[in-house]
């Protein structure tokens, strides 16, 4: 079953929210990292790029794929806790960005809790 048109659109929201709070925390990078770098099997690539090169380049491009080819969601979402870990929560040019994470997060998880089988 694909994702329903609003979600979708909730999403799209929240994916361009985070890419923007990226962007004002300086951290949207203009050169892409080594295709190596991208290539890493670990969770979040944690061992080859920072969680801002992660979303950036492989999470932000890799839902809005799933959303343009009206594909299905991964069954599970938690960026939140392991970015609550990596971004400093009282540094005031995070706060938006941890925000907009834990939206993604929370419109996924809704979106499969929804589902019926």
């Amino acid at each position: 079953m694909n994702i329903e048109p609003t979600r979708r659109t909730e999403l799209y929201a929240a994916l361009n929210r985070l890419q923007a709070a990226l962007v004002t925390a300086e951290l949207w990078e203009g050169e892409r990292p080594p295709d190596r770098d991208l290539a890493s099997e670990q969770p979040f690539c944690h061992d080859t790029l920072e969680l801002h090169q992660w979303l950036q380049w492989r999470f932000i491009p890799r839902l809005r794929g799933i959303l343009d080819g009206f594909g299905k969601l991964p069954e599970a979402c938690a960026i939140y806790p392991y970015a609550e870990d990596r971004f400093d929560t009282k540094d005031g040019r995070h706060g938006e960005l941890l925000h907009a994470i834990r939206s993604v997060d929370e419109l996924i998880s809704t979106a499969q809790a929804g589902r019926t089988h």
